[in-house]
């Protein structure tokens, strides 16, 4: 197996960091993309997202990867082997290559002794376009609770005080897994509630709940929900049965 390397990009991306603390917790080394040797055949680098900085590398002899994190379809970029996706639907679009992302237990960032008592049902960690909203809304009036979209040591209560990571798709026709949200979700123990994706890829059904964009609408009532012991299946799956790091090295 060659060496494998990630590396990122000079601008940072706040959504990406979740993904940088997964890298950083499973002891990769990281450079920067400009710091990429196409020369060495002996190295494996992994980057994203792509951006300015990533237009290629000519001849390139070591093994370059583009995780496409995004919810799009692109270009090859010259030098690049191969594109991975970390949903399987967009990956068959996109035709790359399927790689579940997986966890880390460490992405929990508070001792495991810290107590905060459940405040709110769900908790989404999402930007709330308009298909978003209405479900939020809806379920407001039914007399469900949200945690608030934050960061930093607030995002780690407001996760602690929730019972469920909600995901609704960001955009119709566009039915894929978050996979930055799922590893946070596992890392917390918490059950996703997903809209119905495309496809599961190597989820089981038992790791999460999926409904119709009209069930979450007009269906979910309080105390229609619960757990199935769903958040210690995920924390399973992701964190401990194929961890972050198992899953680059078996793809790689």
């Amino acid at each position: 197996m060659p060496d494998i390397i990630f590396a990122r990009t000079r601008w940072e991306y706040k959504s990406y960091s979740d993904f940088w603390h997964l890298v950083r917790l499973s002891g990769f080394p990281v450079c920067y993309v400009d710091e990429i040797d196409p020369t060495d055949a002996s190295k494996c680098y992994i980057f994203t997202p792509r951006n300015g900085e990533t237009l290629g590398w000519s001849d390139a002899k070591a093994r370059i990867i583009h995780w496409n994190i995004e919810q799009d379809c692109y270009p090859p970029i010259p030098g690049v082997a191969e594109t991975w996706c970390s949903d399987v639907t967009l990956a068959a679009m996109c035709s790359t290559k399927y790689v579940m992302m997986g966890s880390h237990p460490g992405l929990k960032t508070a001792s495991p002794k810290t107590t905060v008592e459940k405040a709110y049902d769900f908790i989404a960690l999402a930007y709330w376009t308009h298909r978003r909203a209405m479900i939020r809304d809806e379920l407001v009036k039914r007399g469900f609770t949200f945690g608030s979209d934050t960061w930093g040591d607030l995002r780690h209560t407001e996760l602690l005080a929730s019972t469920y990571m909600l995901h609704i798709h960001q955009n119709n026709g566009k039915p894929y897994v978050a996979p930055q949200r799922w590893c946070i979700a596992a890392a917390y123990q918490l059950p996703v509630v997903s809209e119905a994706l495309g496809m599961r890829g190597d989820f089981p059904d038992a790791v999460f709940l999926e409904l119709s964009y009209n069930d979450l609408y007009y269906r979910v009532n309080p105390g229609d929900l619960n757990g199935y012991g769903m958040g210690e299946a995920l924390h399973q799956w992701l964190c401990v049965d194929y961890t972050f790091r198992r899953q680059v090295e078996r793809h790689v």
